[in-house]
């Protein structure tokens, strides 16, 4: 007879399967060809459990979706995919921009600035179709001030996406704010310091030019 579980033949007489220890109950004797393939059986659940985890990273992963769909207009884009992809991509500016000035190279931030506009237009274009509102209000942005703050309260409002992102993204995203807010200070103090250094400049061309006189 086979083992109804592993499909092993076994003797007539026999009360438990040589190879998988399964109690025999009698069962008629049917081809192997016939019965469930216990392996078969695990391999299909371990891919179905694999394509399953590899969806949900996809989901949970903010940047595939910022970056994946940059040449489609049309699809939506749920709040915290959004707004947790710019934060960690506005960090890795700051960290480009660094390594630029230290290299003394810095038309890499350039080339990455422009990949970083592109991908933000159509991010913000499907932030706003996940709003219900029409993807022009992009536009908005080219209107100083007024016109940006009205487009960040829209890209702030709640959609009709929900968003998922995991968990090991929030250690990003709360060191990816840590970047930004010390960038930021950096940044300020060597503005300050440029500007200080450009008024310096101007008052001793003002005091040689009132000395000549």
């Amino acid at each position: 007879m086979f083992c109804t579980k592993c499909g092993a033949k076994n003797p007539e007489d026999a009360t438990f399967c040589y190879k998988c220890g399964n109690e025999m109950y009698g069962t008629t004797e049917k081809s192997p060809k016939n019965l469930p393939n216990n392996n078969s059986v695990n391999n299909n659940e371990e891919e179905s459990d694999k394509k399953k985890i590899a969806i949900e990273e996809e989901k949970g992963n903010p940047l595939a979706a910022f970056w994946g769909d940059v040449f489609d207009f049309n699809k939506k884009l749920g709040r915290r995919d959004f707004w947790a992809a710019v934060i960690i991509m506005a960090a890795i500016n700051i960290i480009i921009l660094a390594l630029c000035l230290w290299l003394n190279f810095v038309p890499l931030w350039w080339v990455y600035n422009i990949l970083f506009m592109v991908a933000s237009i159509s991010a913000s274009v499907r932030r706003l179709h996940d709003t219900n509102r029409n993807g022009a209000f992009v536009l908005l942005n080219l209107i100083p001030f007024v016109g940006q703050i009205i487009l960040l309260i829209m890209l702030l409002q709640k959609g009709e996406t929900s968003s998922y992102v995991s968990p090991r993204w929030d250690g990003i995203m709360a060191m990816a704010t840590i970047v930004l807010v010390i960038g930021g200070f950096l940044v300020g103090g060597v503005a300050y310091s440029d500007y200080q250094h450009q008024q310096e400049i101007q008052d001793e061309v003002s005091y040689d030019s009132d000395y000549d006189y």
